[in-house]
This record gives structure tokens, sequence and C-alpha cells, in this order.
């Protein structure tokens, strides 16, 4: 992390313009872990200035998480939180990050319009964090992420594909917003930032033929043409890799959707760009005989590629 700090490419990120609504707050350095959970426009503004946090991208999966609702905004003790959750708060404050930012915990989970309020925000969340606390092979919120070495090694990883957490729809856009990430495998770390990505016992400079390409360029200024080549570019492989809820297909997605729209500052579409909106339409569903199922709530216009849950392809 501190060496990050120092890094050209990172250091420029580290001052966040916004917070997000909600933090965790882990408690003073030298205390024992107390999480509550704070409103951060309660903060004076020295305090809000110069405060950093990181993020968890987890996997949901198919055991219910510990979230706050209407009627429920406390935090359980330390120890009443699922083993994720434990482990991360832990890693965090190891980070020195005092505070930490975690969905399910963050956002008010049966409140429609708190929720749309801070999807909406989702790209500012992740690209002002500190650090993004990733727990790549954790299948729920049940499982820890205590790391089994057995031996060092300095085999490449791609974080997006072959894990549970790959699975889930918005790790896609948590991976891409992220400024620096720590991946927390079951037998290996790994971090992630715009200058380095380090694993055991190497460290392997950015390049554009190493890092992904749609996150390497999505962010720098590019023609409007080549811009929207990279959309159909996540597009495509976000609905191929991704498994998330119907109505989540163009909300896991919207944080990306936002950088673009920085940049070529075109209207945004169900899933869809204005000035391409004849090419972004030309879309099939791959493999074609996976016919989308009739009768499921609207989500996107038949026309998005976001009202089919299959893989697409342009």
């Amino acid at each position: 992390m501190k060496e990050c700090d120092s890094h050209e490419n990172c250091s420029a990120s580290q001052d966040a313009p916004q917070l997000p609504t909600r933090l965790i707050d882990t408690g003073p350095e030298n205390s024992a872990c107390c999480p509550t959970l704070i409103n951060t426009s309660d903060s004076d503004d020295a305090t809000r200035k110069g405060l950093r946090y990181a993020c968890l991208s987890w996997c949901w999966g198919k055991v219910p998480p510990l979230v706050i609702t209407k009627n429920q905004q406390h935090m359980p003790p330390f120890e009443g939180l699922p083993a994720t959750f434990r482990d991360t708060l832990t890693v965090s404050r190891e980070l020195q990050l005092r505070y930490i930012w975690i969905d399910a915990l963050c956002i008010i989970q049966d409140d429609l319009e708190d929720w749309q309020k801070e999807c909406a925000r989702m790209a500012d969340i992740y690209r002002n964090g500190a650090v993004t606390i990733a727990a790549r092979d954790s299948a729920d919120c049940t499982a820890d992420m205590n790391i089994e070495i057995l031996e060092p090694n300095a085999w490449y990883m791609d974080p997006e594909t072959g894990c549970p957490l790959a699975s889930r729809g918005w790790i896609f856009q948590e991976r891409h917003l992220s400024q620096r990430i720590l991946y927390f495998g079951k037998y290996k770390l790994s971090w992630e930032c715009a200058t380095h990505e380090r694993y055991e016992n190497i460290s392997i400079p950015v390049t554009p033929q190493i890092r992904n390409k749609s996150k390497a360029d999505f962010r720098h200024p590019k023609e409007l043409e080549e811009l929207h080549q990279h959309w159909l570019h996540i597009v495509t492989t976000f609905t191929e890799r991704a498994r998330t809820r119907s109505m989540d297909r163009l909300p896991a997605l919207s944080g990306i959707a936002s950088e673009f729209q920085e940049k070529n500052g075109e209207r945004y579409i169900a899933g869809l760009w204005r000035s391409h909106l004849l090419q972004g339409v030309l879309w099939l569903v791959y493999p074609s005989n996976r016919i989308p199922i009739e009768g499921e709530p609207y989500r996107a216009p038949t026309w998005s590629w976001a009202s089919v849950d299959q893989p697409i392809n342009y």
C-alpha cells in the first residue's frame, strides 16, 4: 500500500471527492474491533477530507447474508459477523484503514429508493476507495479468507475467471472501477493496481499486453468509435461471465457506464449509446438455441441485450 501510494499512476486517485452515504467504522487503531455503522454526512469537513476507506468485493452466494434494513441498521458485535466480513474488517485494520464499505451493510436492502441512489454512485464508491479487498474463492459470506500457503509460486491468476467471485455480475464493474485490489484466493494472495500486478514472489509491470483490454483502455481518452468498440467488448464479456439476478443486469454495469459517459458525453439508453444505437441493437443470443423466457418482470426494452439472461454476441 505504501509503495503504491508513491506510484505516479496510482497516487492521483487517492483524494476522494465524495464519500459513500454510510461506512463501517471499525474503531480506533489500538482498540478492539467494535464495528459501528456511520453516516458520513455527520462527520465534520476535516474528518471527511482525510478519510480513507476500503471496499469489499464478495460473492453473495446462496446463503442469505447479514444485511441492514429499514428496521435494523445496527451492526452486530464483531464475533456476530459472518466469517468473510470479520476477515475483511481485520485486513482493513491491518492496512490502517479504519473504515470499510460493504454493500450488504451500507445499503438499506429493503429500501428501493436507497438502493437505487447508492447503485447510481457505485462508480465513485469503488473508484474512491483506498483499496478493494476481494474474497476471490469464498462462495458466500460464511467462508473465511484464511490462506493455506502450500508452496510459494508465481503462476498467473486471472481474477475474473475460475472462481466463485467471477460468477457474480457485480464483480465485473467492481474490478474495473477499483484503483487497487487485494485478492484473497484459497492458496494465494495477489495485488493489482495501475502500475503492477503482484503475486507471491513476482511483480509484473502493467502493460497494455497484460492488462485486461477493457480495463486498460476505457478510462483513457479515445476517439468515440474506439470507445464504443470497447463498450461492445465489455458487454459481451460481461454477459458471458456474469450470473446475477435478472433485474441487476443493467445496474451491475451502471458504474462503468457512468465512466464511459464522462468520456463520450452521450445519452445512455438501456445498455446502449445514442450515437451507435443501430449497431447496439444488432446483438444475438449465443448459443442461438437458448431462447429467452417470456413473462419475466420488465427490466429493459426487448431490443436491449439487458432484456435477456443469456450470453450475447455482436
